[in-house]
């Protein structure tokens, strides 16, 4: 799989689905691989606001849950 193109894919996917409340966020790893899953965009701020990966060696906005909009 190309994954330089996942988030333009992340993105696709968030503007049919925005419209009914919801987001496909990408959960940081330390591998070399995404993690997708969908939440309630209500969660979105509290989603994105916890560093989930404290390892020093990843650049600090990979660390985060990142939502593609």
């Amino acid at each position: 799989m190309e994954y330089e193109f996942l988030p333009e894919k992340i993105k696709e996917v968030n503007k049919i689905i925005s419209s009914k409340g919801y987001g496909l966020f990408s959960y940081p790893t330390t591998g070399d691989y995404y993690a997708l899953f969908i939440s309630i965009l209500s969660n979105k701020i509290e989603l994105l606001k916890i560093e989930l990966v404290k390892n020093v060696n990843i650049p600090l906005n990979e660390r985060y849950i990142q939502l593609y909009d």
